[in-house]
């Protein structure tokens, strides 16, 4: 077993152990010694295959568990479905000593904290993720959104959960596509934290790796370490955003079809032709070694690979317009320099528009 405490407002700790998905009532009544009931919000893929352990789990100790299952992907991050979990909380009379169980990807993982942060302003949470993106991304630092026609995640907040359990055995059913998803954002965050990680991440695994459980945890490490910093993403923060703008962008030109994971590994290297072109000191042998790294995973390298088809810079102009890093008519953007030097430089809209003439008229991405 292994303990991360993660500081925040309100510190918890990241346990992950083998097994751990079949103990949640034990973590759940150490959350809140006076809950009766929760409320396990989950996914058409996973409830058939991990809400019967979790379930069993709670009621072992007396705590009634209800269930509400969304459908699985970008799908489950709407207003209707948060609608929907919150009638249902107060339907059946959930309090402040009630919990919310996560348990699911990212997706589930951000409504259901958004419905834990809202309902009467806050109730317990706990996290069980069933991803490997959610095990080392999504799970940790509170993070939550909705999506809207406009973009993704534009209505949201930063809410702590209780715990978060990772069960690394619940990724042997995960499908490929799925898990290398996850890699993306394990990439990202040993380019964040420096050659010795980035090395580890780059060397192609499994999920039956035996050093898996020690790669998920040096990732929350690098996460935690970063919120403990900023947890409210005013400044430092933003470099765990690495890849997510353009990311978004093409997720939301292909109507969400597209795994986030894929999204952010062509992200990262759209990001990195920015720094070229804009800083002095970018490490020019990095390009290759993202597109290398990612392409082990099955990742795209190339904007065609991953939404599809060839886009105009107006259109990936128009999908970045809403990125929340826009501040003071600035994006804030979030380039990869070398392995262990992540920046955020900013840019005007004239300036992103010059330097994404440059890289697709180059057909470099």
């Amino acid at each position: 077993m292994t303990s991360l405490r993660i500081e925040a407002s309100r510190p918890y700790y990241c346990v992950i152990d083998n097994g751990i998905s079949g103990n949640v009532g034990d973590y759940a009544i150490t959350a809140s010694v006076n809950a009766t009931k929760a409320c396990i919000v989950t996914d058409t893929n996973v409830a058939p295959l991990y809400a019967q352990r979790v379930i069993h789990s709670l009621e072992s100790i007396k705590i009634e568990a209800i269930m509400v299952v969304l459908p699985a992907g970008e799908e489950a991050k709407s207003f209707d479905n948060y609608q929907l979990i919150i009638s249902k909380l107060a339907t059946c009379h959930f309090t402040k000593d009630d919990i919310i169980v996560s348990l699911g990807g990212g997706c589930v993982g951000d409504v259901a904290t958004y419905v834990a942060a809202t309902y009467m302003r806050g109730i317990h949470l706990i996290q069980v993720p069933t991803t490997l993106l959610a095990m080392v991304d999504s799970s940790i630092g509170g993070k939550c959104g909705i999506n809207l026609a406009e973009g993704k995640n534009l209505v949201g907040t930063i809410y702590q959960p209780d715990y978060v359990l990772t069960d690394p055995l619940l990724l042997k059913s995960l499908p490929d596509e799925q898990f290398a998803s996850g890699c993306a954002e394990m990439i990202k965050c040993g380019l964040i934290s420096g050659q010795e990680l980035f090395e580890l991440v780059s060397t192609p695994f499994t999920n039956d790796s035996p050093g898996l459980v020690e790669l998920i945890s040096a990732c929350v490490k690098v996460k935690a370490h970063v919120i403990a910093l900023d947890e409210m993403d005013m400044n430092y923060r933003m470099v765990l955003n690495l890849g997510h703008t353009f990311g978004h962008a093409f997720e939301k030109i292909s109507g969400y079809m597209i795994l986030h994971g894929n999204a952010v590994a062509c992200g990262t290297i759209m990001a990195a032709y920015v720094a070229r072109y804009e800083t002095d000191d970018f490490d020019e042998a990095l390009i290759d070694d993202l597109r290398l790294t990612f392409a082990m995973f099955g990742l795209p390298v190339t904007i065609k690979d991953c939404v599809g088809r060839e886009i105009s810079v107006l259109e990936l102009l128009d999908a970045v317009a809403m990125d929340k890093k826009f501040r003071n008519n600035q994006l804030n953007l979030v380039v990869p320099m070398s392995v262990g030097d992540v920046r955020v430089i900013p840019l005007t809209f004239y300036q992103l528009e010059s330097f994404l003439r440059k890289i697709l008229d180059s057909d470099a991405i």
